[in-house]
């Protein structure tokens, strides 16, 4: 926030907004992923869980593309990310 010139001061609390907004995306984003585990009978969290979250649709632009591989996640089918 102070590195954009637009920005003359911010309060002392403004961070610890933006630190419990963070931590309840976080942690709704990890919920609603997990969901997407135990539907799917398992008990291995994957990246893949939290993509297929229908409510993160906006980030689809900003996140990598996964690659699906067969060696991630020892030796279990999983994703990485793709040029990281």
């Amino acid at each position: 926030m102070r590195a954009d010139e637009d920005v003359r001061m911010i309060t002392g609390e403004t961070p610890v907004l933006f630190t419990k907004a963070i931590g309840m995306f976080a942690m709704d984003m990890t919920l609603r992923s997990w969901n997407h585990t135990k539907e799917d009978k398992r008990r291995i969290f994957r990246p893949s869980d939290g993509a297929e979250t229908d409510v993160f649709d906006f980030l689809t632009d900003c996140t990598q593309t996964l690659v699906k591989t067969n060696n991630c996640f020892d030796s279990r089918d999983g994703f990485i990310f793709n040029d990281i």
